[in-house]
């Protein structure tokens, strides 16, 4: 009787949820209004209005104070304004399912710890295991057919941006395994669209909704597939390294992001299926967006692509694969900041919640618990650049040669005019590894591919909110080329 009572309350409650979900009218907004809303127009409208001053606007995450780009360096480096707090509360982090994010804020910042003291300072070492795995996905993915051919691009990028970086992440191991292949790539997508689901409801509500709701059910799934993956791995690790030290032999040591999380987390428990889920959504989603931007551009303007093959000879044929032959190629990289400039993946940057309250220098006040972030749509940057609206892949690399502006102009570089990585002491600290494995990903697609535009099809972006998303079904043409150099025989820096 208990049982058939609690399904009658939850059938109840889920009859509510929808109906509340269908009213139109009602101040709460459900997620299909969110997604039909163009954050860039509300985002122009309001900087008409209000000038270089704050405003506060209802985004798809909720309610925003938004700063203009000058206030970046008042913020750069406050503690009391934290990015991972706005995510764990964005993306519900103290819910089931969505343990990838509260990782993001756990205490011991064993994430952070990673990605900083381990993959940014081996950035040298996995040069090797990014070619070697670029090599096999690449051809894995678009073939060897010289005939011209249709592919849809982001996904095929997508999942060229999972194999290579799960080849860092996990090892040789499991770097090929297709279930865990498309977890990676399905978390992040079935994750926010959970997450928005649930920020149409009362806050209140959300830890119920989150048990029966079918989106959530999937990531839940999702999380517990990757606890068998990953734990699988971790105990044959464990019987490997028990196994040499009973026998007197060296203990077997990982290049991978598995034994980093180890080292860093230094004795506190640190789920290994949930570390690596975070850290491919981190490293996946970003890295998609911006290549699938970049081969966009290219296959629209093509007569781009051979200046870049020209660095990209002249440079390898005298380095080889190491981390200072990526970083001669200043046109590469020039091109690659272009095309993130032209389309950041979110208007709103350098996300934050209050820890406590905060008072700004014009005296604006920001509550505990409020969250703020930076206005870093395009039209706001006419100012700053010239023909703010062509794709210039020289003009990052003129800006090079500028006195003062030697290292604001790379990539990596973060200023307030460019804050698609953050800026200040939290800025995004895994782009040294993202520079570096998209570069390593265009000499391969550029160098044995030719690309260009299907005829007929719009590359515009698909707008959601204040996130800027390419349309999933925007494909282009290709066929291979005979490339001038052998990739695969290239000195590899150890």
């Amino acid at each position: 009787m208990v049982v058939v009572a609690v399904r009658r309350c939850i059938t109840t409650f889920q009859t509510y949820c929808s109906w509340i979900e269908q009213q139109a009218g009602l101040p709460i907004r459900t997620q299909d209004s969110y997604a039909q809303a163009d954050g860039s127009k509300y985002l122009e409208d309001s900087k008409k209005m209000h000038s270089d001053d704050p405003f506060t606007m209802l985004t798809d995450r909720g309610m925003r104070t938004v700063f203009p780009a000058a206030i970046a360096d008042v913020i750069r480096n406050m503690t009391s304004l934290r990015f991972s707090k706005s995510v764990a509360d964005e993306f519900h982090a103290g819910l089931t399912g969505f343990e990838p994010f509260a990782m993001l804020d756990n205490p011991t910042q064993v994430l952070q710890r990673v990605v900083r003291k381990q993959l940014t300072q081996r950035l040298n070492s996995v040069v090797q295991p990014l070619s070697s795995e670029a090599v096999f996905a690449v051809h894995h993915i678009f073939g060897n057919s010289p005939d011209w051919r249709e592919i849809k691009i982001e996904s095929s990028v997508s999942e060229l941006v999972a194999r290579i970086s799960s080849r860092v992440f996990l090892g040789e191991e499991l770097c090929r395994h297709e279930k865990w292949l498309e977890i990676t790539q399905s978390y992040t997508v079935a994750s926010f669209r959970a997450a928005a689901i649930l920020r149409t409801y009362p806050r209140i509500l959300r830890p119920l909704v989150n048990w029966f709701h079918p989106n959530v059910k999937v990531i839940r799934g999702t999380i517990a597939e990757s606890r068998r993956i990953i734990g699988s791995l971790v105990e044959r690790r464990q019987k490997l390294r028990a196994e040499a030290q009973a026998n007197g032999l060296p203990v077997p040591t990982f290049n991978d992001a598995i034994e980093w999380a180890e080292l860093e987390a230094d004795g506190y428990p640190c789920d290994p299926a949930v570390f690596q889920l975070t850290l491919s959504f981190a490293a996946i989603r970003t890295t998609t967006d911006l290549l699938t931007q970049v081969m966009l551009r290219l296959a629209h303007e093509p007569e781009n692509i051979e200046p870049l093959r020209k660095e990209m000879i002249e440079i390898l044929q005298v380095d080889g694969w190491t981390k200072n032959a990526l970083f001669k190629m200043k046109l590469l990289d020039s091109a690659i900041k272009e095309a993130q400039r032209l389309k950041p993946i979110n208007m709103l940057e350098m996300r934050r919640m209050a820890v406590e309250d905060v008072t700004f220098p014009d005296g604006t006040l920001i509550r505990k618990g409020a969250h703020i972030a930076i206005n870093n749509t395009s039209f706001s940057r006419a100012e700053v650049y010239e023909d703010y609206e062509k794709f210039d892949i020289y003009r990052f690399k003129r800006m090079r040669d500028e006195p003062g502006k030697e290292h604001t102009a790379q990539l990596v570089s973060t200023s307030l005019n460019h804050l698609s990585f953050g800026h200040g002491k939290f800025a995004c600290p895994g782009r040294f590894f993202v520079s570096n494995e998209l570069k390593l990903a265009l000499c391969h697609l550029l160098l044995k591919y030719d690309w260009k535009s299907t005829p007929g099809v719009s590359h515009d972006p698909l707008v959601l909110g204040t996130t800027i998303m390419h349309n999933p079904e925007t494909s282009i043409q290709f066929r291979r080329r005979k490339e001038e150099i052998d990739l695969e025989s290239l000195e590899i820096e150890e």
